[in-house]
């Protein structure tokens, strides 16, 4: 097994994989693979939030929108909001 920190998947070529460094951006390609494993870290996505807003729309932001956590807040925001309004 051979561990890659750091390194983003480009593309899956049968047995190949296109890999890059994810701080230089260089690619390489790396013959023979039979197995990939991802290990992602999460990003929060609000571009729904933000688009509703430049509407003028209500909108509560909860959950992965605000900051990637895990469900349980999201559960608990959710909750709140729902007995705000």
């Amino acid at each position: 097994m051979t561990l890659t920190p750091h390194t983003e998947l480009v593309a899956v070529e049968g047995s190949t994989v296109v890999v890059a460094n994810a701080i230089t951006g260089a690619q390489r390609r790396i013959d023979g693979v039979d197995t990939v494993v991802l290990s992602m870290g999460s990003r929060s996505t609000d571009a729904i939030s933000r688009a509703l807003r430049n509407r003028g729309a209500a909108r509560h932001a909860i959950g992965d929108c605000v900051a990637p956590r895990g469900i349980h807040q999201a559960i608990l925001e959710g909750t709140r909001v729902a007995r705000a309004i």
